[in-house]
């Protein structure tokens, strides 16, 4: 596979296989001539399935995935150099003075010898056997492809993982900011009706203060969560691989359109850690690691073994008794040729020693990986687990503390209430929808964590998110 080749299918292989149109979603159009330009992709909705389509196609981290996919198909292909033949051609040529031909030095009639020598040939040399390397590189051939891809799947799924995070976190603010707006206001309202109440002697000037401050407390979290929203997109289009122009806004104008969900994970934990092990990148990149491990030592001990080498070809070359360039002497030649190194000062039996150390160390590696995707997934499960317990909690609480604040006015306003019990209902509602939002983004990360540990596709996050 040339280079030219190699990029027409990774370009493929991003824009098709990794964010397939049909799961990508419908609540915006999916790209297909690419992704958008920065500014037509700020006009225009994006859906998590978009920006994980734009990561996927733009992200620097991917991109530079790509490259080291296509240098170690170039490793591959040296790697099988060893079984293919080999076109040699040779050139000599050599001038001696006819003092130092003996023939000539005594000659009595002039040089008999000719002092000007040169040849050249062209041969076929087709290694037969090398000790197991032949095999071997065929093997290794594959097996390096193989975990090439392997690995750049892993770098996509982390890329997406992180898009996936970056757009929950922006839905997150946008929606914090939707729910301290709304305190705020309420909040102000609450300082007219007591201003009021002063002006007509029904409260006191303490009442009145303080329902102001209150009022301006809000405005606090209110900043930070407009804060914590440009940052979030920012993040998001860093992570998309977009280069923002300096005359750009630092408070995009993004449209995020997919909205934050709880999607049910179908499967108990034993499910998802068996799936794990069967579907981590990761792991099956070990195994092909361990493999080479394996060829490596194949190879190491082959330099106790001969190099045996056929050839065949054509040669030509200059005539002894003549200096006349134009009339060599030309024919074929065939031959075989071997060569081994009988005691190497024990540099083979060091090789052999480093290949099976290194292959172990692949073993070992892959059980700490292993025992560390169990842990993602145990810990993103729990982390599931807790966020749905607070959803539901809070769901009810939030009902609950929204029926509050009506009482409360209710009884403020006919008098038979406080202030302090408005703003008591307040802080509770506040905070119960703050703790729902926060609740509902831990829950999403998570299942999006989840799906990454066990191995799932990524890109199947925009179809789970509409449920």
């Amino acid at each position: 596979m040339n280079c030219i080749t190699l990029r027409i299918f990774l370009s493929l292989l991003t824009a098709l296989a990794f964010v397939p149109a049909s799961r990508a979603g419908t609540d915006a159009k999916d790209f297909v001539a690419g992704p958008p330009p920065f500014e037509e992709m700020l006009r225009r909705p994006l859906s998590l399935g978009e920006a994980l389509n734009i990561g996927a196609t733009r992200n620097a981290t991917i991109l530079a995935a790509k490259s080291e996919v296509e240098a170690r198909y170039g490793i591959a292909i040296q790697v099988r150099a060893i079984v293919l033949p080999k076109a040699l051609a040779e050139i000599g040529y050599s001038v001696n003075q006819d003092s130092l031909i003996e023939a000539n030095e005594n000659s009595t009639v002039g040089p008999i010898v000719n002092n000007q020598a040169w040849s050249s040939d062209v041969r076929i040399v087709q290694s037969i056997y090398e000790g197991g390397r032949m095999l071997s590189a065929i093997r290794q051939n594959k097996l390096i492809r193989e975990q090439a891809m392997l690995d750049f799947r892993t770098t996509v799924a982390d890329v997406l993982l992180q898009v996936r995070i970056a757009y929950d976190d922006a839905q997150l603010a946008a929606l914090q900011i939707r729910l301290r707006q709304q305190s705020f206001t309420l909040l102000g309202s609450l300082s007219e009706k007591v201003a009021e109440q002063l002006a007509v002697g029904l409260v006191s000037e303490f009442e009145d203060l303080r329902a102001k401050v209150e009022q301006a407390n809000a405005a606090t979290p209110l900043a930070l969560a407009r804060q914590d929203f440009v940052i979030a997109k920012q993040r998001l289009v860093q992570l998309m691989g977009y280069d923002e122009p300096v005359t750009a806004a630092n408070n995009l104008g993004l449209q995020l359109t997919t909205p934050l969900r709880s999607p049910a994970y179908n499967g108990e934990l034993a499910t998802a850690l068996a799936a794990a092990e069967v579907q981590r990148t990761e792991l099956a990149s070990l195994a092909v690691a361990q493999k080479l491990g394996d060829e490596a030592v194949v190879v190491a001990k082959s330099g106790y073994f001969p190099s045996v080498q056929v050839f065949a070809g054509y040669g030509v070359l200059s005539r002894a008794q003549s200096r006349d360039p134009g009339d060599p002497v030309h024919g074929a030649l065939t031959g075989i040729q071997l060569s081994w190194a009988i005691f190497d000062g024990q540099f083979t039996a060091g090789r052999v020693m480093e290949a099976r150390a290194r292959r172990d160390q692949i073993g070992h590696n892959t059980d700490d990986v292993r025992r560390r995707v169990g842990l993602e997934v145990r810990t993103a499960w729990e982390r599931m687990r807790q966020a749905r317990v607070i959803l539901e909690t809070q769901g009810g609480n939030v009902k609950a503390a929204d029926r509050t604040i009506g009482l409360a006015e209710t009884r403020f306003t006919t008098g038979s209430g406080t202030q302090l019990e408005i703003l008591s209902a307040q802080t509770a509602l506040t905070d119960a929808r703050d703790f729902y939002a926060t609740a509902l983004r831990n829950y999403s990360v998570a299942y999006s964590q989840l799906l990454r540990a066990t191995g799932e596709d990524m890109s199947t996050a925009a179809s789970s998110r509409r449920r």
